[in-house]
């Protein structure tokens, strides 16, 4: 069940949800469950909330206590012990911050992504050079070169989802602005529009562009949805993040995500096809080309 691309908080919050149902499904109180282990209240409601790491003989002796079936326990007993591991991205989290660092969680454990950007390639599918030089634009004169470079890497590095065995399906729509618009030299650009030509030529990338005459929000938002588990479920309810010029956000409200979903939808209805987008992609990077070399 665990990968490198699992996210341990995602599934210590999926564990501590379904270890909250079985005890109100078993109707015992917490006190009565805290009892019965010798517990404190307060850390079967620490291991509820998601609150602290779980260690599996606690969990086991939950779901004896609940008297939990074989085929529900094994799964909970593995999401006890994917919690315990740590990701790939754990050495960057102090200096990533909670909110990027949940974000990066959520896209390794997704299995589809709808993203919107009005204004840049998306994360997931720049070049080093062009991440290089957005980041570096963004934080100009707030920030180190070495700095750029970590969060470049986490950038590169968070790509993986696409190239794994079973790739993350993503949908992406780009206004046609973003080939316009130049971050770095023309080199750099040709390098990053061929880059995104060939990525959509993969069976599981949609990448359409959103003519400029379109209409189309404002803010870059990406839906994610998550894969089921046999008796679980999926690990997580769809989510939107909605980036903003004070940050960004995650919702998990059922009526905003759909919001959003519609939106992306209404989008699609008015972007170039797959192969008009691949060739409009190609053309601009190839004015890029004979300018460089011009």
């Amino acid at each position: 069940m665990v990968s490198e691309h699992a996210s341990p908080l995602l599934r210590r919050a999926r564990l501590a949800t379904e270890l909250r149902r079985l005890r109100e499904g078993a109707r015992m109180t917490g006190q009565h469950v805290a009892i019965r282990l010798g517990w404190s209240t307060a850390k079967l409601s620490r291991l509820e909330t998601g609150q602290t790491m779980p260690h599996p003989r606690d969990v086991q002796a939950l779901l004896t206590c609940y008297e939990t079936a074989p085929e529900l326990a094994a799964p909970l007993l593995a999401l006890a012990d994917d919690s315990a591991r740590l990701a790939w991205w754990h050495p960057f989290e102090s200096e990533l911050g909670p909110d990027y660092i949940t974000y990066i969680g959520m896209e390794a454990e997704a299995k589809s992504m709808c993203t919107w950007h009005p204004t840049l390639v998306p994360g997931i599918l720049q070049t080093a050079a062009y991440a290089r030089a957005v980041i570096g634009s963004h934080w100009e004169g707030s920030s180190t070169s070495q700095w750029v470079e970590r969060r470049v890497g986490v950038r590169l590095r968070r790509q993986a989802v696409l190239h794994r065995p079973s790739p993350l399906a993503l949908s992406a729509v780009i206004d046609e602005s973003v080939l316009l618009r130049r971050y770095g030299d023309d080199a750099l650009m040709y390098d990053q529009l061929l880059h995104l030509a060939r990525l959509s030529e993969l069976d599981h990338i949609d990448l359409r562009i959103l003519p400029q005459t379109e209409p189309a929000a404002c803010v870059p938002y990406v839906i994610m949805d998550f894969p089921a588990w046999d008796v679980l479920g999926p690990l997580h309810d769809d989510v939107v993040h909605i980036e903003t010029l004070h940050g960004s956000a995650i919702e998990t409200d059922e009526w905003i995500v759909l919001q959003y979903s519609k939106d992306f939808r209404r989008l699609h209805q008015h972007v170039l096809s797959p192969a008009e987008s691949h060739a409009l992609i190609r053309r601009t990077a190839e004015l890029y080309r004979q300018k460089a070399h011009g």
